[in-house]
């Protein structure tokens, strides 16, 4: 794990720490510790989805499947048999590449366990 990543991971922790005090001020609501555990499991639990939406784009889930939508659309319209006699077979492609997924998953699952953790031990 690089220096970038581990800046990443911080800068993604503080950012949720920051919201959870917005929306605890922004909503006035009455009990602070309790309502920073709440704001901050939901946005650990959002962080990890979009982390985990991240790393199933990045692996490649969805390649197949597009690959096989263009395939067949070249297939069934008479532009599509134009193109495909002029350039050849639809390639594979990768589609979704990014820098952010590690730490996203990696900020989001260590607030998860924190929240989990630190709500066992106070109720």
């Amino acid at each position: 794990m690089s220096f970038k990543d581990v800046y990443r991971i911080v800068i993604c922790m503080l950012i949720s720490i920051v919201l959870s005090v917005v929306f605890i001020y922004v909503f006035g609501q009455t009990n602070i510790f309790l309502s920073i555990l709440n704001n901050l499991f939901i946005i650990a639990s959002i962080l990890l989805i979009i982390g985990g939406g991240f790393f199933v784009l990045q692996g490649g889930f969805f390649n197949g499947i597009t690959y096989s939508f263009k395939r067949f659309f070249s297939r069934i319209t008479r532009l599509g048999e134009y193109a495909t006699a002029i350039d050849g077979d639809v390639e594979y492609t990768s589609v979704f590449s990014s820098d952010y997924t590690y730490p996203i998953l990696i900020a989001g699952g260590i607030q998860f366990i924190l929240v989990l953790i630190i709500s066992v031990v106070y109720f």
